[in-house]
């Protein structure tokens, strides 16, 4: 398969956010993060900060990570796709008799403190 990072003509543009995690947003890492980024080739178009709040009320972890996001917060449980015989074989009672006995919830319902939904 060759060099992922090898320049060539015909590679399409691609765009992407780096995070650095909040413990690690020091000098070095910032420097080290860009070093190791122009090294292989990539262009930093913008730099910036965003606060704990506007990541949150965004959604912008949520969206980044939408296939595993939108079944752990996004999506309400009754909006799953779930294989009730694998659920079945799993836990002993049916997807549909989880979501009727109120047992299944999502983690946004959770820190929120809502056990219900529509």
């Amino acid at each position: 398969m060759g060099n992922l990072f090898s320049s060539q003509a015909n590679v399409s543009t691609n765009s992407a956010y780096v995070f650095i995690k909040p413990h690690a947003v020091t000098k070095k890492v910032k420097a080290l993060a860009k070093s190791v980024l122009k090294a292989k080739g990539i262009k930093i178009i913008k730099e910036g900060s965003l606060s704990g709040k506007t990541i949150d009320e965004k959604k912008l972890i949520d969206q980044h990570y939408y296939a595993i996001a939108s079944k752990a917060t996004i999506l309400k449980p009754n909006e799953l796709n779930v294989p009730s015989e694998k659920f079945k074989g799993q836990f002993g009672l049916s997807w549909e008799d989880a979501l009727a006995s109120g047992k299944v919830f999502n983690a946004i319902l959770i820190a929120k403190g809502t056990t219900s939904f529509p």
